[in-house]
């Protein structure tokens, strides 16, 4: 996750105040192309009546010819001033592009879940966590990832959420791609992506004292933990409708993420 980038959904979401903003500044610079051709068609009329009128630029003998004078000049002052700012604006389907791609409401979620395994009465058991926003449903521990986030930061994060310090646990990845899954928010109302990576997470040898692995429930801060077998958390409806997609990696690739994964401590 080191590499990480500020990945754009594949649907993105606006509001209509906002799309209406950017499709504004959009023809606004439409619109200065235009001018700038204006005052060119204005100062070139005015040129060739200037021209053709043999006007004395040194004494004038019709007020009218002072006029034209000065509205040529007015007119190759504007002129400059619209191509100029035409010019050296930044190109405008880049500018539009870059703004739709960065000001959508349903940014996707980037986040490390931890798998976190213990064996008790021979069933292996992972750790998780009730999130009460999303109507009690069970989450395995996870951190949001910021770009640039490397792993140091990532085992700090959750060092952090579990009240370790980060060398009293090793993490490790299980896959190098992230996963993409797709669905409902309902503390931010819209449909987004979450873009997950999976690692398991295990004492390190230099732990002492506190052992998570041997406590059946603890808290840290507002979050309850508590250890629960993949058919619990599988035959806990709201997890199935609201988590599903946890608990198809967690079906799906079980073998490494639960079975064949050593317990917190051993």
């Amino acid at each position: 996750m080191s590499d990480n980038n500020n990945y754009v959904a594949n649907k993105l979401t606006y509001t209509k105040d906002a799309l209406e903003l950017y499709l504004t500044k959009y023809e606004s610079y439409k619109t200065s192309q235009k001018s700038w051709q204006l005052w060119l068609s204005i100062f070139l009329t005015l040129l060739v009546a200037v021209v053709s009128s043999s006007v004395d630029w040194m004494h004038f003998k019709h007020p009218f010819e002072f006029i034209m004078v000065i509205s040529l000049a007015v007119s190759c002052i504007f002129l400059i001033v619209s191509y100029l700012s035409y010019f050296f604006k930044e190109d405008p389907i880049k500018q539009l592009r870059d703004t739709l791609y960065n000001d959508y409401i349903n940014k996707p979620d980037q986040n490390a879940l931890f798998v976190i395994k213990r064996i008790k009465n021979g069933e292996d058991q992972i750790l998780v966590y009730k999130k009460k926003a999303w109507g009690s449903v069970y989450f395995l521990p996870y951190i949001r990832v910021k770009a640039g986030d490397r792993k140091v930061d990532i085992r700090k994060k959750i060092a952090n959420i579990l009240n370790y310090k980060p060398t009293d646990i090793d993490i490790t990845m299980f896959f190098e791609q992230h996963e993409i899954t797709e669905k409902y928010h309902p503390t931010e109302k819209v449909v987004k992506e979450y873009h997950s990576s999976y690692y398991h997470l295990s004492a390190s040898q230099t732990l002492v004292g506190r052992d998570i692995s041997a406590e059946d429930k603890f808290h840290v801060e507002a979050k309850e933990f508590e250890w629960k077998t993949q058919i619990d958390l599988e035959n806990d409806q709201r997890t199935q409708d609201k988590n599903k997609d946890v608990l198809s990696m967690l079906r799906e690739h079980k073998f490494d993420f639960i079975t064949n994964s050593a317990p917190f401590s051993s």
